[in-house]
């Protein structure tokens, strides 16, 4: 599925998933700064076949992957394949707080 509302940028890794159904979501940090849109952008050229469904920065998201398709985000086949991939900007090390001022919990809220 495509959310409507939010912009979508097609990404480079996009698998197939059997059955297209998602159960979980993964949350991971992008380890560095860039915004949503750059994510996004990178993500259109990628080839280490890492990938994710959503990108979110301090106020905004975009899609990359259709939500039925499977992310190359998790370490293993049942992690890509069921659950759906956001990845937030921001590097490593960070505090609890910033963490909770930068990111656009409530948008990825609503997109979920």
């Amino acid at each position: 599925m495509k959310v409507a509302g939010i912009p979508y940028v097609q990404g480079r890794n996009s698998y197939s998933d059997a059955d297209g159904t998602k159960y979980g979501i993964a949350i991971h940090n992008t380890s560095n700064d860039a915004s949503a849109e750059g994510e996004a952008a990178y993500a259109t050229r990628r080839t280490d076949g890492t990938s994710a469904h959503f990108y979110c920065d301090s106020d905004s998201i975009v899609q990359s992957l259709d939500t039925t398709a499977r992310a190359g985000h998790a370490g293993s086949r049942i992690g890509n394949d069921n659950a759906v991939a956001v990845h937030i900007t921001g590097t490593n090390g960070k505090t609890r707080e910033w963490w909770l001022s930068n990111v656009a919990w409530d948008k990825l809220g609503a997109v979920l």
